[in-house]
């Protein structure tokens, strides 16, 4: 996750009002298809679950907050949410209130922004 401090500064923030999900999805750049030279992480693309779960658990090991699931193998979130490489979604009553592809299509203040915003009308009606 190109965005991961900045990501786990919301989780830390928003984590009272807001629930954090991470749904891992495929690889974006594989060693075996579009490596990305430079690329901090070196795997091959997943061909099971089982290899999926593992690149789940060094995001984890990495450091991102919150709960990580992972996503299936013939990529129903990611084509559900049009997710790859990666993306950000506020879902609110199961509606897309925001939705920010990434890592350089969206920006986490942005989000922040309209975070802040939510929590403060949530509050003004307790």
């Amino acid at each position: 996750m190109a965005k991961l401090a900045q990501f786990n500064k919301l989780v830390a923030d928003f984590a009272d009002t807001f629930d954090f999900v991470t749904v891992y999805i495929r690889e974006a750049h594989p060693t075996d298809g579009w490596d990305l030279i430079g690329n901090e992480y070196v795997m091959a693309q997943h061909r099971i679950l089982e290899d999926r779960v593992s690149a789940a658990r060094q995001l984890e090991a990495a450091g991102i907050k919150g709960p990580i699931v992972v996503d299936t193998m013939t990529n129903e979130a990611q084509r559900a949410y049009k997710s790859l490489p990666e993306a950000l979604y506020l879902v609110e009553h199961g509606k897309i209130v925001y939705q920010g592809l990434g890592p350089y299509s969206y920006d986490p203040a942005e989000l922040r922004t309209l975070m802040t915003d939510k929590k403060e009308r949530l509050s003004k009606k307790m």
